[in-house]
């Protein structure tokens, strides 16, 4: 069931063409989740004492400083999970169909997120992926 999971999260970009599905892992990438783990360390620090805070401090200089290696195992871990997901999936049909339902399920819901979020008039698709979620995903 996991892999149906990783499996829509990981392709609902570019289903069309698949040398850009897999996502891509650099230093910025790292860099960016440093940045991310600060604003989070901001919100935390009061409630850290000095040795914590001391360790998350060491811990950050230590991923900045192996930004590199750390985008590379992170995807070299990517491309292995990737594998393991086609492979189990193409083993088993209906975990297959299962995926490509599920994949659906996000696509629709990420675009039609994504309009109310920009606003405009609808169009044509848009129309396409409000009956999509009416008729499969509301509750009945």
């Amino acid at each position: 069931m996991r892999n149906t999971c990783i499996f829509a999260v990981f392709f609902h970009h570019h289903a069309m063409n698949v040398r850009l599905r897999a996502p891509k892992v650099d230093e910025r990438d790292v860099e960016n989740g440093i940045k991310m783990f600060g604003r989070f360390y901001d919100d935390v620090e009061s409630m850290l004492n000095g040795s914590e805070i001391d360790a998350l401090d060491r811990a950050l200089r230590l991923i900045a400083e192996r930004r590199g290696a750390i985008a590379n195992s992170t995807k070299r871990y990517v491309d292995e999970v990737v594998r393991n997901v086609w492979f189990n999936l193409n083993k088993n049909a209906k975990l297959k169909k299962l995926a490509y339902l599920n994949q659906d399920a996000l696509i629709v819901s990420d675009n039609i997120s994504a309009h109310e979020n920009r606003g405009g008039g609808k169009r044509r698709f848009l129309k396409v992926m409000e009956e999509f979620r009416e008729l499969y995903l509301k509750p009945l």
